[in-house]
């Protein structure tokens, strides 16, 4: 997350007959820390970006694997982040979807916290759904 002026990197790299050989680098945005968060499922990587400079929120990139290369396939980011919410901390990507944590969200009181969950269908990700239990307070981040 902090190479170069905090923009970030990350690197796929996939074992084969013995060898490691990397497959996809990819950069985010300045001051994004971009890779600070990466989760991987099946042909899909994604990694988030929770800090974007000048004020940009965050945002999580899904590369798919396809036709032996690597692309970007879609970036993420809740709706209704700000740019303090951290949106892309933290995340998980299973074979139900994408969750992306906000650990800054202000849904119950500041820093309460929330995690968005999105669906992928006809081959676009789509938010599904946003958890902020009532049972948050503020600062649990």
């Amino acid at each position: 997350p902090e190479y170069g002026i905090k923009e970030g990197a990350i690197e796929v790299y996939r074992h084969a007959g013995g060898t490691w050989t990397s497959e996809l680098t990819a950069f985010g945005a300045i001051g994004s820390t971009f890779g600070e968060a990466v989760a991987a499922h099946g042909d899909r990587v994604a990694a988030g970006a929770s800090e974007v400079f000048l004020n940009g929120t965050g945002y999580a990139n899904v590369y798919r694997h396809a036709s032996g290369a690597w692309s970007l396939e879609q970036t993420l980011v809740g709706a209704g982040t700000l740019p303090d919410d951290g949106f892309g901390y933290a995340l998980a990507l299973t074979s139900a979807g994408l969750f992306a944590g906000a650990p800054g969200d202000d849904t119950h009181g500041v820093n309460s916290g929330a995690v968005f969950t999105f669906a992928l269908s006809g081959g676009a990700w789509a938010q599904a759904g946003k958890l902020a239990p009532g049972v948050l307070d503020p600062f649990d981040n």
